[in-house]
């Protein structure tokens, strides 16, 4: 376990670091460069974490996960500065507390269309509030509950950011309950389909 007490800098002389099982717990995680976290077979855990984009771009890929199977679990919140989450090729980030926030100011990207690529809660009657400032987008991916994953389907969504596809593909919003404070939306010849 990585105990980070302030800011891990991954740029040109660093490189990306790969997650292979490991545990990441507190701080945040800052790219530069080209440079970024990717999650790997085994994938990892982020504890409390924040990830950041260096303020000279626009929300480059601070996560990157594009191998399946693999996941992330994340214990507590999630917080995005400036990052964009990149979920590709069937991966999935589990958000384990009762209840817990993904948010901040950020991207996560469905790159490609396969609904195995998803965003959920794993507690038993948990609870997944997508901020504010949060956009989820891209091709093809479930939120929530996921019957490929498995895990409890009792899962509640709390909409406050944007959610919805912008390019061809299917997108799925599972789940025993969902509030909408934000905005569900489709475009670019995308298809979503809203299941609470």
């Amino acid at each position: 376990m990585l105990t980070n007490s302030a800011t891990l800098n991954l740029n040109a002389t660093t490189g990306s670091w790969n997650l292979v099982g490991g545990t990441i717990q507190g701080g945040t995680v800052e790219v530069a460069d080209g440079a970024r976290l990717v999650g790997t077979s085994g994938g990892g855990t982020l504890g409390g974490v924040t990830l950041k984009g260096a303020a000279a771009q626009t929300q480059p890929v601070v996560l990157e996960l594009n191998n399946y199977p693999t996941g992330v679990a994340v214990v507590g919140d999630l917080t995005l500065d400036n990052a964009t989450i990149n979920l590709q090729g069937g991966t999935h980030i589990d958000f384990s507390s009762a209840t817990a926030t993904l948010g901040g100011s950020g991207t996560v990207l469905f790159a490609d269309n396969t609904y195995y690529n998803n965003l959920r809660p794993t507690a038993n009657a948990g609870q997944l509030t997508i901020g504010a400032g949060v956009t989820v987008k891209g091709a093809g991916g479930t939120i929530g509950y996921s019957n490929v994953w498995g895990g409890p389907s009792n899962v509640a969504i709390v909409n406050q950011g944007i959610i919805g596809p912008d390019r061809p593909g299917t997108m799925y919003l599972v789940g025993a309950s969902l509030t909408n404070q934000g905005t569900l939306q489709a475009s670019g010849a995308s298809t979503f389909n809203v299941q609470p």
